[in-house]
């Protein structure tokens, strides 16, 4: 919800579902504000899509500003930015972001994003930080690889009888960033948590995972593509430029 006014209400809404005062962070999840319905294809397009552009995102953005200095939330962040992008959100904001999230997993590690949001006093928070092995059908490309089934990452996970998710865990924890896995599992949940506050991979360990980025994005984004014969790169602003309308 990105339109004057829109945050607030929503921000609102959130609050008396959760039946809560305040929220520690609040995020600005897609720098698009293009609508797709719940489910759609991976092709769905709105009619009404648009590009980045910086001028409406930071009006959004003021409401986020807004809501800190009224109490309701304790913290704002970004999500899914790039580096063009974030050098112009950095340069505008009156308050900066706390977090950004961004996928992080072996297989994509976004060096250079991590290091710039690091560098800027920014929490990095890492999702799909085992290579969403169980996303939709529909979210998946003929090139996309798989964390869990590397040889590397299952090499460790064996040697020190875990898992190889945990591996992938324990990875983000040690290089720094927030790791948020999806898990609806107490017992799940609970053996994240034991893993992450276990013993930690050793500098060996740490070395070989970080050989084993293959750029592999596998949240696209396709569904925020704001005109005909694009590709999903359009979103990502690969070529260090944000690309244009």
């Amino acid at each position: 919800m990105h339109g004057p006014g829109d945050v607030l209400l929503s921000c609102a809404r959130t609050l008396k579902d959760l039946q809560l005062d305040y929220l520690d962070l609040y995020l600005i999840h897609w720098p698009f504000p293009n609508f797709h319905p719940p489910g759609c294809a991976v092709d769905s397009r709105s009619p009404d899509a648009k590009p980045y552009i910086h001028a409406d995102f930071m009006r959004t953005w003021r409401q986020m500003e807004r809501m800190v200095r009224m109490g309701l939330v304790r913290h704002i962040g970004t999500s899914n930015v790039t580096i063009p992008k974030l050098k112009l959100i950095l340069r505008d904001v009156e308050i900066k972001p706390a977090c950004n999230e961004m996928e992080l997993h072996p297989h994509f590690q976004q060096s250079e994003l991590f290091k710039y949001v690091v560098e800027n006093g920014i929490t990095p928070i890492g999702y799909s930080p085992l290579g969403s092995p169980n996303r939709p059908e529909r979210d998946r490309t003929p090139e996309d690889t798989s964390d869990l089934d590397d040889s590397v990452v299952a090499g460790i996970a064996r040697r020190l009888g875990i898992h190889p998710a945990a591996a992938c865990l324990k990875w983000g924890v040690q290089r720094g960033n927030v790791v948020i896995p999806f898990s609806t599992k107490r017992r799940n949940i609970l053996d994240n948590l034991r893993c992450v506050t276990g013993k930690p991979l050793s500098a060996g360990d740490m070395k070989a995972l970080s050989g084993i980025d293959r750029n592999c994005r596998l949240i696209k984004g396709q569904v925020f593509l704001w005109k005909e014969g694009q590709s999903w790169e359009d979103l990502w602003d690969v070529n260090g430029e944000i690309t244009p309308a």
